[in-house]
């Protein structure tokens, strides 16, 4: 952080407020490449960071610290969600509990995913969340919401 103390300060007011905190890689995930655990996203489309050394044109900043590559995490996590929901398809048979059941699990990812981001907190009643945490919630409450609905829509239905 020393070394790039200039945006840090920039962004940050002082090196004491900077919210990035330095997590070595796991052993158990010893086997994996670096920029699974901190990547600093070089070429970055929002041109933030330091500029790189050679560069020339529109995107040529990476951050100076790593951070986690959660979009990578996304990915992974939403790929072993379709393969839930594929697994289960069959077995639920009353119309929209599927993507009820979706909701909660992208809103259980984004709400966790969200934990390990630098983002803005709100201050509400005591609670310091972040947008995305709220929308989360809110993801999670709705499935549980259309899940409860769809059950009971359908067995009305059934039994008229």
């Amino acid at each position: 952080m020393q070394a790039e103390s200039e945006y840090f300060i920039r962004h940050f007011g002082s090196l004491e407020q900077v919210p990035h905190k330095y997590y070595p890689k796991p052993a158990a995930l010893g086997f994996l490449p670096d920029w699974f655990v901190a990547y600093n996203y070089p070429h970055n489309v929002v041109n933030d960071g330091v500029r790189l050394p050679g560069c020339e044109g529109e995107y040529c900043s990476a951050l100076p610290v790593g951070v986690f590559p959660t979009p990578l995490y996304e990915i992974i996590v939403c790929g072993a969600f379709f393969l839930v929901l594929m697994g289960i398809r069959r077995k639920v048979t009353t119309p929209g509990v599927i993507f009820g059941i979706y909701l909660i699990l992208n809103g259980l990812e984004r709400f966790f995913v969200e934990k390990i981001r630098v983002n803005t907190k709100y201050d509400i009643f005591g609670f310091h969340p972040t947008q995305a945490e709220l929308i989360a919630s809110l993801l999670v409450i709705g499935g549980a919401v259309l899940i409860w609905y769809a059950r009971k829509t359908s067995t009305s239905v059934k039994t008229a």
